[in-house]
């Protein structure tokens, strides 16, 4: 609940950013706009070099496109690294070709996420409206002194690498 509220409050701020600053480069334009070319040049250097949130959803996507082919057990790494450099490689050559091609599949799969999200959305409030014991059991102790004692900036840094993306 808290982790949520300050992703919620990390987005508005990224969106004020968005509308205080409007040039397209996102995080390289606001860099550079708040501490000048210097800093806002690593940017860009930091984001390849460093393993960033389009790293971890590349892993992700191979981990769960590799699953069907190993039922009883998880992927290889080897075979989970290589489907990672593969689609990596392949957004970024659509990138380098065609703009307008970019975006149309930018397009493509900020909708698919959007039905995912919604699918998931739907059927936990249809699961939770057939059997009132989910919603009962999930937020009884909510605000109970005990869970509230647990939240530290650990457990909190999830909701922070949600606003990465």
């Amino acid at each position: 609940m808290v982790g949520g509220l300050i992703a919620i409050l990390s987005a508005l701020c990224y969106n004020e950013l968005a509308l205080s600053i409007p040039e397209s480069g996102g995080d390289y334009c606001y860099v550079t706009y708040a501490f000048g070319p210097a800093v806002g040049f690593l940017i860009p250097w930091m984001n390849t070099c460093l393993p960033t949130s389009d790293t971890i959803i590349a892993m992700t996507f191979a981990q769960y496109a590799l699953q069907p082919f190993f039922p009883d057990e998880s992927p290889p790494s080897n075979a989970v690294k290589l489907l990672t450099a593969c689609g990596i490689l392949l957004v970024t050559a659509v990138n380098i070709l065609s703009v307008k091609i970019a975006v149309r599949m930018q397009v493509v799969f900020t909708v698919a996420k959007f039905l995912a999200i919604g699918f998931v959305v739907v059927g936990g409030v249809v699961y939770s409206a057939q059997d009132s014991s989910v919603a009962e059991n999930t937020f009884r102790n909510l605000f109970d002194s005990e869970t509230l004692k647990s939240i530290t900036f650990f457990t909190l840094s999830r909701s922070f690498f949600q606003v990465g993306g």
